[in-house]
């Protein structure tokens, strides 16, 4: 996982504590952490990923190295004391949970990676498990398109799959990248676009470009460094940019995608700080538009939590509609009921 996750109200960090600790903090409340945190503590191993849902915002899903999903309600106001009872408590997988990731447009759907080698889809609300796919070897990235009708994932085979969330029926499948190390994938917005970022066999970090539609050859690839860190791939679907992020690395590297060739342009990178242990994009409906600031990131550290701007440089102090189209409003569009129905 990325280790921090954050949305409107809130940012999620993984803290070292008895059993498996997860700290929520408010965006709100800056300044020096005091030494014992109030933490969601119900899982008996650490928690390896989390995920807040993206319509409800006191809502989050953690998942441990105790084979166990829990789904916790966060009070008002944020944590005053440690919570040991989660909502609902799901269990299925046979080893622990690496990932997890909210439906985009359908309430109370997550999916879920393990190391069992399967991922899961959940009705969180009810904690029934309603499909398990088998991925071979361990899943490194699970990610879901832009309406949730494809689901996509990378595992250590260096396989990245299609699926359909609905069946479990593979669509597509290729090898992505030459490299025995992590790949993460992103897709480019509503676009038929993907972007997978790994390594070559010299493992050199490289990006690629696919067509979901014709998966036997990547559309463009981009070798980028040497450095021996994890790419997390972020991309704004506004401004039709990817930020690649490594963990270990200072800077951040970003590039506007389009359509046609050479289907990348970098723009530049930006540098500064400790390495990053952890990033987090945070949703577009946080960003300051008067100060025209087009993505917000919070970098996690060794000891601190930093928010990161980016800033599209205009002479005008007016709102720019151009780089501001509706965006998404984290209203889902149908229940999990109706999306598991079809």
């Amino acid at each position: 996982g990325n280790y921090i996750k954050a949305n409107e109200k809130y940012f999620a960090v993984s803290v070292a504590a008895a059993g498996g600790s997860l700290g929520i903090f408010d965006l709100e409340k800056t300044g020096k952490m005091p030494a014992v945190v109030p933490v969601l503590s119900g899982h008996v191993g650490a928690v390896f990923d989390f995920e807040f849902s993206p319509f409800h915002q006191n809502l989050i899903a953690t998942g441990s190295d105790d084979c166990t999903i829990m789904l916790w309600q966060i009070p008002d106001g944020g944590l005053t004391e440690s919570l040991h009872k989660p909502l609902v408590t799901m269990q299925g997988h046979q080893k622990k949970i690496v990932l997890m990731r909210f439906h985009p447009s359908a309430d109370n759907v997550l999916a879920t990676g393990s190391s069992d080698h399967t991922v899961k889809l959940w009705d969180v609300q009810s904690g029934d498990c309603k499909l398990d796919v088998e991925c071979g070897q361990l899943v490194q990235e699970v990610v879901w398109n832009h309406d949730g009708s494809i689901l996509a994932t990378s595992a250590k085979n260096k396989i990245m799959k299609l699926i359909d969330p609905r069946t479990g029926e593979t669509i597509s499948e290729v090898q992505a990248h030459d490299g025995a190390k992590t790949s993460k994938l992103s897709f480019l917005g509503p676009s038929d676009r993907i972007a997978s970022v790994g390594f070559t066999r010299q493992s050199k970090r490289q990006f690629k470009v696919w067509d979901k539609k014709k998966m036997d050859a990547p559309l463009h690839v981009c070798d980028i460094d040497s450095s021996a860190g994890v790419l997390m791939p972020f991309f704004d679907e506004d401004t039709n940019i990817l930020y690649l992020a490594g963990k270990g690395d200072a800077n951040i590297r970003y590039y506007e995608m389009v359509e046609k060739e050479p289907y990348e342009y970098k723009i530049s990178d930006f540098r500064g700080g400790k390495p990053a242990k952890g990033m987090a994009m945070m949703p577009k409906r946080t960003v300051n538009v008067m100060k025209h600031e087009v993505a917000r990131f919070l970098k996690l550290t060794s000891n601190s939590v930093e928010p990161i701007s980016f800033n599209c440089p205009r002479k005008s102090t007016l709102f720019q509609a151009d780089i501001f189209p509706d965006c998404y409003a984290g209203k889902a569009a149908l229940s999990a009921e109706e999306f598991f129905s079809g």
